[in-house]
């Protein structure tokens, strides 16, 4: 039995590293796009800054406050530069991103703005939910509900 445990384990790392050798060749036969990537390690990379701030003693909890906090600045940022959006509705939602802290906020917001503009400009998703699961010794599970 542990015999037929262990050939199906290797089976299945040969098929793995199969799968990633050809993700690999099409990666680069057709070039990386980012739009294709999981919207939960685009979220996170984006907020590393932010994360990089967090106590490794910290929860999930204060994990996902943060990424909240980055998603709320990402879809701001996707809303300002969609052409079809009401300019009113985006300036009110910027009003109440603002009106919760001091002025240096401004200067945050208006920066990770032009990050996601500079890094990730093409990717027009929006986030709707964060949730992030606690696996131990510092580590997060992060998963990420969006769409176009």
């Amino acid at each position: 039995m542990a015999a037929r445990s262990e050939g199906r384990r290797r089976l299945e790392r040969r098929r793995t590293r199969r799968e990633r050798r050809a993700n690999a060749s099409y990666e680069r036969r057709l070039g990386r796009d980012p739009a294709f990537d999981k919207l939960s390690h685009t979220l996170t990379e984006f907020a590393a800054p932010l994360l990089d701030r967090i106590d490794p003693g910290d929860g999930a909890a204060d994990v996902r406050k943060t990424l909240l906090l980055a998603a709320a600045i990402w879809n701001l940022t996707v809303m300002q530069d969609a052409s079809a959006v009401d300019r009113t509705l985006v300036a009110r939602l910027r009003g109440d991103l603002l009106a919760q802290g001091d002025p240096d906020e401004a200067r945050v917001i208006a920066w990770y703005q032009a990050r996601k503009r500079e890094r990730y400009g093409g990717d027009d998703r929006i986030i709707l939910d964060v949730e992030v699961v606690d696996r131990g010794g510092g580590d997060f599970h992060v998963v990420v509900a969006g769409g176009r």
